[in-house]
């Protein structure tokens, strides 16, 4: 049958439309969040959208009309190529789920494109049928432009919110960390652990703490919003300038100089806070990440197991490791830095520096020092649903290096006071300190979405403000939710608030919230609610926990049965002989060549364990050149086998030597008189 040149090359983009644009601007149509973390919006969001619904089909008609220049059998070879392999991807991605291997689902959907392909060529319907499907390559972006969530990113935001910024000459100072429960920098008394934070701590001695203070939500994407804008999250609203368009930014200019940093939300309009990365590069990386999203969408689960996961997080999927900060994002860690150096005196116009710094967010790589330690495992104890495993050993093990990195934003939290010494706005500047949101480490429950027993850690965040010439400190026992904060900041500087906040100023002592919190979760679509009187008592029972858990200052050693051997010589302990347990270090090599004061240094070591009999539960001893220095528990890997698990522990940097260290393990079992024995375990790899 003789088909005219402009045919193949019309069926194949249409194809390739269905195939290809059509089901990943639909997920990504869903998750508006993919593209404020990518920085698309306006002109950006429409140049993806071209390249995707356009130039990526037109590219594979190019194709298609090439080789029809050819002649015949060139043609032939490339429709025999694009539209079954197209025809099979659409046939895949509607079966994928179906119960049945992966390869047999890829293999019966390849034998449908290839039948699709027959029926093409033979079947005079069939083949009109395809060219008929042009109109699809205007469909799908249609949709996404004018029906989607992510199409709200194409509008420009409105203007100011405040009223009154002419009179205001008071420098800002704002930050936000991200996932810090007040729990964590809680001693069992209830204050501020100067001990293991003293920059929290120092802090508090010269700002007002708002100690009962309450996020709204449980995810930065609405909770970020809520502290900008003063208003509760709304389901399916997403963390941009176009949906939130009175906020903090809006409201200050044009009488502030803005000074952002803001990688996760873009509250900040690109007019206002131009993007450092140029249009090019931001595309080029939401089209490396979309087309790992397609992937997912396109395989079946066991095929798409070995990809990278892309429900962590809303970028660098390529590159999403647990060694993503000190690897392939290092330069990303470093801005925070970058944005410290940046603060300089202010001059004719006050400055608004406002900073979200990812800490103590997972993936849990960093030490007090600012220190960070290498990984093979990302989170294993965590479920697929963000519930932790039923394992007290091993969810405690997660609570200490997130108490390690709470050490770290610490840290950085004296550097930030530092500079602003150094520049002369800690007394000038009003200072605002806060949190988005908490986290929970419960075996058994869940790690960020509130519940009747972990709320408590999920919803209490610090809060402090520091006014200009404060040097005193107080402790306000005002309730207070995040939304409070953006109208406590208008009423610090003298302003008046034209977005309507639902919150109400925490320096206005008479207007206190209610006796009830809430926060929103499952996307703002459920709420939960509690007393204030129980969010107070169960946050201070949480901390004391905290207290029985780990030593007090840093959270280098946790209080275990097996602490009492911590510290001793290997020699003063009896070692038995006989059949030991087997031992797999997930870095062998790490303890090669170590230097204590470096940046990354080996603080976390772990592996796996096999035994001929039961040995989950097994205390296991780490000895670190003939000297214990931490012990730990062999849990439930993942074979599921009595006889296989997993083990790690922290170790203090402190405790190694310049160079080459020996780390051995030890079972660790009773000895004569009661007395604790060791065996040594047979090391496979190390």
């Amino acid at each position: 049958m003789h088909t005219r040149g402009w045919v193949v090359p019309v069926q194949v983009a249409a194809l390739a439309a269905l195939a290809l644009t059509h089901p990943l601007l639909e997920v990504l149509g869903r998750s508006p969040e993919f593209f404020v973390a990518q920085r698309l919006e306006g002109a950006g969001l429409a140049a993806f959208v071209a390249v995707v619904a356009g130039l990526v089909p037109a590219l594979f008609a190019a194709v298609a009309w090439a080789a029809g220049r050819l002649g015949p059998r060139p043609l032939s070879l490339v429709s025999a190529a694009l539209r079954p392999l197209f025809a099979a991807a659409v046939v895949l991605q509607a079966i994928r789920h179906l119960p049945a291997p992966g390869p047999v689902l890829a293999a019966a959907a390849l034998a449908a494109g290839v039948a699709f392909e027959i029926a093409c060529r033979r079947v005079a319907p069939v083949n009109l049928f395809v060219t008929l499907l042009g109109p699809v390559l205007l469909l799908s972006p249609a949709l996404f432009c004018f029906a989607s969530p992510a199409s709200a990113l194409l509008a420009r935001p409105g203007n100011v919110f405040f009223k009154g910024q002419e009179r205001a000459a008071v420098p800002v100072v704002f930050v936000v960390f991200d996932q810090l429960p007040l729990t964590s920098l809680l001693d069992a008394d209830g204050e501020i652990d100067g001990e293991a934070f003293p920059h929290f701590a120092a802090l508090a001695r010269t700002s007002t703490w708002f100690r009962e203070t309450s996020s709204v939500s449980d995810r930065t994407e609405y909770a970020l919003p809520a502290i900008l804008t003063g208003r509760y999250p709304r389901p399916n609203q997403v963390p941009t300038a176009s949906a939130h368009p009175a906020n903090l930014f809006t409201g200050l200019a044009p009488a502030y100089r803005l000074h952002v940093h803001e990688p996760l939300t873009r509250l900040c309009p690109s007019w206002l806070c131009p993007d450092e990365v140029p249009l090019v590069g931001r595309l080029a990386s939401a089209l490396g990440d979309s087309s790992l999203v397609y992937l997912h969408r396109l395989l079946p689960p066991d095929l798409a197991a070995g990809l990278p996961e892309v429900t962590r997080d809303w970028r660098n999927f390529w590159h999403r490791s647990v060694q993503v900060r000190w690897v392939q994002r290092r330069d990303v860690d470093r801005r925070p830095n970058d944005w410290i150096a940046a603060i300089e005196p202010s001059g004719d116009q006050p400055v608004l520096h406002f900073l979200h710094v990812l800490l103590p967010h997972e993936p849990f790589t960093y030490l007090p020092s600012g220190q960070a330690y290498p990984v093979k495992r990302g989170l294993p104890m965590l479920r697929g649903n963000e519930e932790w495993i039923d394992d007290e050993w091993s969810v405690g093990l997660q609570y200490q290096r997130h108490l390690l990195q709470v050490g770290t934003a610490d840290t950085f939290l004296g550097l930030l006071i530092d500079r602003l010494e150094a520049v002369g706005l800690f007394d000038r500047a009003l200072i605002v300190v806060t949190s988005d949101h908490g986290a929970s480490f419960r075996a058994g429950k869940h790690f960020k979405q509130p519940d009747a027993d972990n709320f408590m850690d999920i919803m209490s965040v610090p809060f402090f403000l520091k006014q200009p010439g404060q040097r005193e400190g107080r402790v306000s026992r005002r309730p207070t939710e995040t939304v409070d904060i953006l109208p406590t900041v208008a009423d610090a500087l003298g302003l008046d608030t034209a977005g309507r906040p639902e919150g109400r100023s925490a320096l206005d002592d008479r207007s206190g919230s209610g006796q009830d919190v809430r926060m929103h979760y499952q996307g703002a679509s459920s709420v939960f609610r509690t007393s204030r009187a129980r969010l107070s008592a169960e946050t201070l029972a949480s901390a004391r926990r905290k207290a029985e858990l780990f030593d007090r200052g840093p959270a280098w050693r946790r209080k275990t049965p097996g602490l009492a051997l911590v510290g001793r010589p290997v020699a003063s302990f009896s070692v038995v002989d006989g059949p030991a347990i087997g031992i797999w270090f997930d870095l062998p090599g790490l303890f090669d060549d170590v230097d204590p004061s470096a940046p990354v240094v080996p603080a976390l070591v772990s592996g796996d364990a096999r035994g001929r009999e039961a040995i989950v539960g097994q205390t296991l001893a780490v000895a670190v050149n003939g000297v214990v220095r931490a012990t730990t528990t062999i849990v439930t890997g993942q074979a599921r086998s009595p006889r296989r698990g997993h083990w790690a522990a922290i170790l203090d940097p402190d405790v190694f030597r310049q160079g080459r260290n020996e780390v051995v393990l030890y079972q660790v079992e009773p000895g004569a008189g009661g007395a604790a024995a060791l065996r040594k375990t047979s090391t496979a790899s190390q």
